[in-house]
C-alpha cells in the first residue's frame, strides 16, 4: 500500500507537470501568433541568428564578399561610412535572409548605393527584399527593355514602390570621395552609356540578344583606396574583359575628371563565378591581380568555377578564395596602403 500510495502520488505529480507544461507551450504559440499578427515578421526575422562581424576601424574600407550559394553579393564599406551592395543573390529564402542578417549584424539600416550589375535572376534575385526592408538612397540598374525574368522585373518594380533613386549604370560614371580625410574612388568603367552607338545596352536590347549580351551589360566597377585596387566584374566575358583593358590602356576611361588604370588591381571579384569564359590570361597578367574571389555554390550544376580558369588565375599569381569552400571573405584596406583577407 505504501508504494501503491508513493506511486500514485508520482502520476498525479507528473499530470500536474504535463498541464504546466501544455499550457505554458499553448501560451507561447497563442502569444507568437498575435506577436506576429501585429508585427510583421520581416521587422524582426532578421535580427535572430545574426552572423559574427566586427566593427570597422577609422580609416578602413572593407568589402565583404558574402557567401550566398550560385549567386552574386558584395557589400562594400567606405571610411567616411557610405555603403554600397553590388547584387543580391539568387533570391532563395536563406540567401536572403543571410544577408539582412548580415547587414543587421554591422548595424546597417541605409545603403547609399545598391547596384545591379546585370538583370540575371542569381544577382537580382534577393533585391526586392532587400529595397523592402533597409532604405536605398540610390540604386544603378542596366538600361533593359528586352524580356528578362520574373526576378528582373520584382526588384525593378520594388524600386518603383519604394521611389528610390535611379540611375543606370555607364562608363564614367564615379562615386569618389577625394575631399575627406580618408579619400577613396569608385568608378563604373562599364557599360558604354545607352545612348552610345553599338554599346552593350543596345545588343542586350536587341532582335539577337542572347546570355552573353546581357552578362556583357554587367556593372564593372573599380574601387582604390590608397593604391589598393579592387575591381568588381559582374558576369562580363573575357572579350568584354579585353575591350576594357585596351580602353584603360590607351587612356579612355574618364571618370570624375581623371583617368583610370586597371594597373595594380590587386583584388578581383572574378567574372561568371569562375565560368570558363571570362578571366583571360592576358587581362589577368596585366591587372596584376594578387588576390581572387569566386562566389560560387557547392555542387552546382555549371561547373563553376572551371578547372581552366582557376588554372589561368594560379598563372597570373592570384591567391583563390572561394566561398563555397570559404565562405564570407572579408578584405580589409588601410590608409598606409596595405590591405588583408579573411574568411568566415
Amino acid at each position: 500500500m505504501i508504494y501503491g500510495g508513493e506511486r500514485g502520488q508520482r502520476e498525479r505529480k507528473e499530470k500536474i507537470r504535463r498541464r504546466i507544461f501544455g499550457a505554458t507551450a499553448a501560451f507561447l504559440i497563442t502569444a507568437f501568433v498575435v506577436f506576429s499578427f501585429f508585427v510583421p515578421p520581416a521587422t524582426w526575422k532578421y535580427y535572430v541568428a545574426l552572423p559574427q562581424t566586427t566593427d570597422r576601424k577609422e580609416g578602413e574600407c572593407r568589402v565583404h564578399f558574402l557567401s550566398v550559394g550560385q549567386g552574386d553579393c558584395t557589400l562594400l564599406e567606405f571610411p567616411d561610412g557610405k555603403t554600397m551592395l553590388i547584387d543580391g543573390g539568387d533570391g532563395a529564402e536563406e540567401h536572403t535572409a543571410y544577408i539582412l542578417r548580415y547587414l543587421n549584424s554591422l548595424g546597417i539600416k541605409t545603403l547609399d548605393y545598391l547596384v545591379a550589375t546585370h538583370p540575371d535572376g542569381d544577382h537580382t534575385g534577393g533585391l526586392d527584399e532587400i529595397i523592402k526592408i533597409k532604405k536605398v538612397k540610390e540604386a544603378y540598374l542596366p538600361k533593359i527593355t528586352a524580356e528578362t525574368g520574373a526576378q528582373f522585373n520584382e526588384f525593378i518594380a520594388a524600386v518603383k514602390e519604394k521611389g528610390c533613386k535611379t540611375v543606370f549604370s555607364a562608363r564614367g560614371v564615379s562615386l569618389s570621395d577625394t575631399n575627406g580625410e580618408y579619400p577613396y574612388e569608385v568608378d563604373f568603367l562599364s557599360p558604354l552609356s545607352p545612348d552610345t552607338p553599338g554599346s552593350e545596352y543596345e545588343k542586350a536590347n536587341g532582335k539577337n540578344a542572347d546570355d552573353a549580351s546581357f552578362n556583357d551589360c554587367s556593372a564593372v566597377i573599380r574601387l582604390d583606396y590608397f593604391g589598393s585596387g579592387a575591381l568588381f566584374l559582374g558576369d562580363i566575358t573575357a572579350e568584354k574583359e579585353s575591350d576594357i583593358l585596351f580602353a584603360a590602356e590607351a587612356g579612355l576611361i574618364k571618370c570624375g575628371g581623371a583617368t583610370v588604370s586597371l594597373a595594380d588591381t590587386e583584388i578581383l571579384k572574378v567574372a561568371h563565378h569562375g565560368s570558363s569564359g571570362s578571366s583571360g590570361e592576358e587581362f589577368l597578367r596585366k591587372i596584376g591581380v594578387r588576390d581572387a574571389i569566386i562566389s560560387v555554390g557547392a555542387n552546382n550544376p555549371y561547373s563553376h568555377p572551371n578547372s581552366e580558369t582557376l588554372a589561368r588565375l594560379r598563372r597570373a599569381g592570384a591567391q583563390i578564395y572561394r566561398t563555397d569552400e570559404n565562405g564570407t571573405v572579408v578584405a580589409t584596406l588601410r590608409p598606409d596602403g596595405t590591405y588583408s583577407i579573411k574568411y568566415r
